[in-house]
């Protein structure tokens, strides 16, 4: 796959999304990650680690060597997150709506993800962001914030059944 022989990555189930453009970056072969999707993986690594986000791709790549096999299993989880919340950010802010979002500026934010924001009242709302099918750590989430809305991917919601659960834009096939 690194010599581009062996299969076309576009044509690939989408779960190998963020793992293969890890190895690309790893492999210093960046020019694969100069479309929209490759431009949001890099910004979401920015957002994860923030003494990235003015690094060079050579920087990141290099960063991105530091961590063993069994780290690099969390540190993609954390980029998925991350690519799932500019997923949402980018449909809401181009949906042709009055409501505009935005990612908070620390990573792991307390609680919530992104703020949505109402243009026509001025009243903006903290969402938690579940990029999982899990019901169990949904729910587990509701029992540690009961008040926080989350938007989960397409699906999912009616798996749960609580009215503070909403389905996404995207199922977890489009998310992968």
């Amino acid at each position: 796959w690194f010599r581009g022989d062996i299969i076309n990555p576009r044509k690939m189930k989408g779960e190998y999304l963020v793992p293969l453009s890890m190895a690309v970056l790893v492999s210093g072969d960046f020019d694969k990650l100069n479309g929209p999707m490759g431009k949001m993986f890099i910004d979401s690594i920015r957002d994860q680690f923030k003494g990235l986000s003015n690094s060079s791709l050579e920087e990141i790549s290099q960063h991105m060597q530091q961590y063993s096999p069994e780290q690099m299993v969390g540190v993609i989880s954390s980029v998925k997150g991350k690519l799932f919340e500019r997923m949402i950010v980018h449909h809401e802010n181009n949906d042709g709506d009055q409501y505009q979002s935005e990612i908070f500026e620390t990573p792991n934010h307390p609680m919530v993800d992104i703020k949505i924001s109402d243009a026509m009242t001025g009243k903006s709302y903290g969402i938690q962001l579940k990029a999982s099918e899990n019901v169990n750590y949904i729910e587990e989430t509701l029992r540690k914030y009961p008040d926080t809305p989350i938007i989960v991917p397409k699906g999912v919601a009616e798996k749960v059944n609580h009215p503070l659960v909403m389905d996404g834009n995207y199922t977890m096939d489009k998310i992968n």
